[in-house]
């Protein structure tokens, strides 16, 4: 941080708190001599000895506030001179933690329960190399002022700058008027995207998997050379900054002055975030009510900005997580879920419901550029198996004409996910459609009611084959659940060859996708087609 004379000093707790605004970091206690910040999290686990870390952040994941565990961790954490514990309430008085971080002297700050453990790691490291490349320039830009820090960088580096993500997607650019631009930038700036060049995927990997900044000359003189940076912070990839070597050229120092830059960035870029993440949270509240029905489809209409007109479906989510706090490890699978969420749909959101996660999918042209609900699913699963190590079970709802539908698609979605959940095998994603049989049988089970009425009903879709087409499937369908699958008896009553019926058979599982090895198909078939005859 930097003072009102341009001095370096140690960021502190109190720092902390105002910059980490977005996270909603809040002070339990604070000394009034803090101790600077100078190194980055240390993660503790309960009853494991604290290492030595003086200056550093004690994140005490997992711990309850009220316990002997927690209170002991303090107490040494202050003994052995950090500068700051981190401790997340969930529910429990924090009164005698707070008087342990007093009698410690060391700074005791509270996360919000539902804030991920890596977004306060990643903030604390962002901090830390963010002060030793402060400068006053730096220092009066606006937390997540982008445009402001690009013209600080500009200016600092020498040339026309821009932020951009990993993709060349624009956040900000520059505009100091000394500083000329090419017409890559200039199409840049009036799309907000790089436009595509021949070498430009070559370059971006260049610049994301390098650690420091490289100069990049133009093959051609119409078009500048340019200096880049990947962004980081934790080792996460935040963004790049792309600097103009042309017109004027670049400062002496310029690869020096973007590594800073890019330290600086990092921060601005987190706080940024975490401003799209807070009103992200605030949007899953929404869509939690409105899924439990506690909030109407025109309110959360406005505040998810999802039109009540849209077409969604619901998919409900359970994780068998192997970590010993289910919690966090349920923020961190919805987090996956969220980003997915995003690439299949803009409005496209995920939330929680006490142990479940649900996605709601607009079923829009755009959505996800043609590729099916149950592909996304799967690549969903997929993904949080493989990085997570979480093993999602998946049930897929029908799909609602508006919003008012959406609880119905949760109820059917949670019935699919039910039923799934009793398979065996390896199966994790099911349609409705899939699990059809099994969800008509479970609500006969629980709820004493024959719903033959469900979405995705294979046996109306053959009766009016039937109907259109001349066919008889339905009769021959009945004939051989009547028989038990003996195809010469239902032949017989038929009064066809049986090589015949087999190959009705065949068809109507073909066409229709009716498994009539399934005992629970069978069965509801039968059902429906008896009582369709009266």
């Amino acid at each position: 941080m930097v003072n009102g004379r341009g001095q370096v000093r140690g960021v502190t707790a109190a720092d902390l708190v105002a910059i980490g605004a977005p996270l909603a970091l809040y002070p339990g206690w604070l000394p009034l001599q803090p101790r600077p910040i100078v190194g980055n999290c240390v993660i503790h686990d309960v009853g494991e000895p604290v290492p030595d870390h003086p200056g550093g952040v004690l994140l005490l994941v997992g711990a309850r506030p009220g316990t002997p565990e927690a209170l002991s961790t303090v107490a040494e954490a202050g003994t052995r001179g950090y500068a700051c514990v981190v401790v997340k309430a969930r529910g429990d008085d924090l009164t005698g933690l707070v008087a342990a971080a007093e009698s410690a002297t060391v700074a005791l700050m509270v996360a919000p329960d539902e804030v991920a453990w890596r977004d306060v790691d990643k903030l604390v490291s962002a901090v830390v190399e963010a002060q030793e490349s402060a400068t006053p320039a730096y220092a009066q830009v606006r937390p997540g002022d982008l445009f402001a820090l690009a013209n600080a960088i500009a200016y600092n580096v020498g040339g026309a700058t821009t932020i951009e993500d990993h993709n060349g997607r624009m956040f900000a650019y520059s505009n100091l008027p000394h500083q000329k631009i090419d017409d890559i930038r200039l199409k840049s700036i009036t799309d907000r995207q790089t436009p595509p060049v021949e070498g430009d995927p070559e370059r971006y990997l260049q610049v994301r998997n390098a650690t420091k900044p490289l100069h990049l000359r133009s093959p051609v003189p119409e078009h500048y050379h340019r200096l880049a940076i990947s962004v980081r912070a934790g080792g996460e990839l935040l963004g790049m900054i792309w600097v103009l070597d042309g017109d004027p050229p670049l400062r002496k120092g310029a690869s020096q002055a973007l590594a800073d830059a890019a330290t600086v960035t990092a921060l601005h870029l987190l706080q940024v975030r975490q401003q799209e993440d807070g009103r992200r949270w605030n949007r899953t509240q929404v869509l939690a009510s409105l899924l439990a029905g506690r909030v109407g489809p025109a309110v959360a209409s406005a505040l998810i900005g999802l039109p009540t007109g849209t077409p969604t479906s619901v998919l409900a989510i359970s994780a068998d997580a192997e970590d010993e706090l289910a919690a966090l490890g349920l923020a961190r699978t919805l987090d996956l879920v969220n980003l997915y969420c995003e690439a299949w749909h803009p409005r496209a959101l995920a939330t929680s419901i006490d142990d479940r996660i649900y996605a709601v999918l607009p079923m829009q042209p755009t959505s996800a550029r043609g590729r099916s609900i149950a592909t996304f699913a799967l690549d969903v699963s997929e993904t949080v198996r493989r990085t997570a190590g979480v093993r999602l079970r998946i049930g897929i709802g029908p799909t609602a004409s508006t919003l008012d539908g959406i609880t119905e698609s949760r109820r059917l979605a949670d019935m699919t996910l039910a039923a799934l959940s009793r398979v065996d095998g390896d199966q994790t994603v099911a349609t409705l459609e899939q699990m059809r049989s099994r969800v008509v049988l479970d609500e006969l089970g629980t709820q004493g009611v024959l719903d033959l009425t469900l979405p995705g009903d294979p046996l109306a879709a053959i009766v009016a084959h039937d109907a259109e087409k001349n066919t008889t499937y339905a009769e021959s369908l009945l004939a051989y659940l009547d028989a038990f699958g003996d195809t010469t008896r239902a032949a017989t009553a038929l009064s066809i060859h049986e090589n015949t019926l087999r190959y009705r058979i065949r068809r109507i599982e073909e066409l229709f996708d009716l498994d009539l090895d399934d005992a629970d198909v069978r069965l509801v078939a039968w059902l429906q087609l008896r009582l369709s005859r009266g």
